[in-house]
C-alpha cells in the first residue's frame, strides 16, 4: 500500500509537469540493475524464496508529457544449498522485452516519469546436483533436476524514473521497477529435453513433459544508468 501511495503521488507530480514547457525528446539508454526475485517454485525445492538478481538493460524512451519506454533486459540469479554431502544448485536467467507508458518529461535539468508496463520474455531455470567429488548431474538420480524454460506474456509492472540532465544531452537516472507475481499468461516451467525423450521423462517424474509448475516469479529492482537526450535544446 505504501508503494502504491508513493506511485500515485509521483503520477500526480509527473502529470503536473507543464506540457508546453516540454519538447519532444528521444532518449536511448543503458543501465545496470540489482534487485530480488521471489518464487514459491524456488522455495519448494529448498532454496531461499527471495533471490538476489543482477543484470543489464538497453532501450529507448520517448518523452513529451506522455512517457513511452521500450527496454530489453537480461537478469541472472543463482543459489546453492548443502545436500547429502554435496550441493544442490539453482540458476535463473531472464531475457525480457518490456514496454511501458505513463506520464513524464524532460525539463531544464530534470527527468521524471511514472509508468505502467508489460513484459514478454523467456526465463530459464537450471536445477542440478553437485556431488562431494565435484561431479555435476542434471540427470534422473535427483528428482526435479533439469533445464527448464518458461515463456511469459504481459505480466504487469510499475516503473518510476528520476534523473538529472547534464548540459542538455546526458542524463544520469535511477529507476525502480516492481514486477508482479501474476500475469495474463503464466506458462509452466517445462523441461523440453524430457518432453522430447519420453523414456527419460517417465523415469524422471512419471510425465512425458517434466515441469515445475506455473511460473510465479515476482521482482523488485533498482537500476542506475545513462540516457542520451536527443531533441532538447
Amino acid at each position: 500500500m505504501t508503494m502504491m501511495r508513493n506511485l500515485f503521488f509521483l503520477l500526480l507530480l509527473a502529470a503536473a509537469l507543464p506540457a508546453a514547457a516540454q519538447k519532444f525528446v528521444f532518449a536511448p539508454s543503458a543501465g545496470y540493475s540489482l534487485g530480488t526475485v521471489k518464487s514459491k517454485i524456488i522455495a519448494a525445492r529448498g532454496f531461499s524464496p527471495s533471490q538476489l538478481s543482477h543484470g543489464t538493460s538497453i532501450g529507448f524512451d520517448l518523452y513529451k508529457f506522455v512517457a513511452v519506454s521500450f527496454k530489453y533486459d537480461r537478469f541472472f540469479a543463482k543459489d546453492k544449498i548443502e545436500y547429502k554431502g554435496g550441493f544442490r544448485h539453482m540458476q535463473l536467467r531472464q531475457n525480457l522485452a518490456k514496454f511501458a507508458v505513463g506520464y513524464g518529461g524532460a525539463l531544464e535539468h530534470a527527468l521524471i516519469a511514472a509508468q505502467f508496463g508489460f513484459t514478454v520474455g523467456k526465463e530459464n531455470m537450471h536445477l542440478y546436483r553437485e556431488y562431494p567429488d565435484g561431479t555435476i548431474s542434471y540427470g534422473m538420480d535427483e528428482a526435479g533436476s533439469g533445464v527448464y524454460e518458461s515463456f511469459r506474456a504481459l505480466p504487469p509492472m510499475i516503473l518510476v524514473t528520476g534523473g538529472y540532465i547534464f548540459g542538455n544531452k546526458l542524463c544520469a537516472y535511477a529507476q525502480i521497477e516492481k514486477g508482479f507475481r501474476r500475469s495474463f499468461l503464466n506458462a509452466d516451467f517445462q523441461d523440453w529435453h524430457f518432453q522430447k525423450e519420453i523414456t527419460l521423462a517417465v523415469a524422471n517424474g512419471g510425465s512425458s513433459g517434466a515441469y515445475l509448475g506455473a511460473n510465479d516469479i515476482a521482482s523488485l529492482r533498482f537500476e542506475l544508468g545513462i540516457k542520451l537526450i536527443i531533441g532538447k535544446d
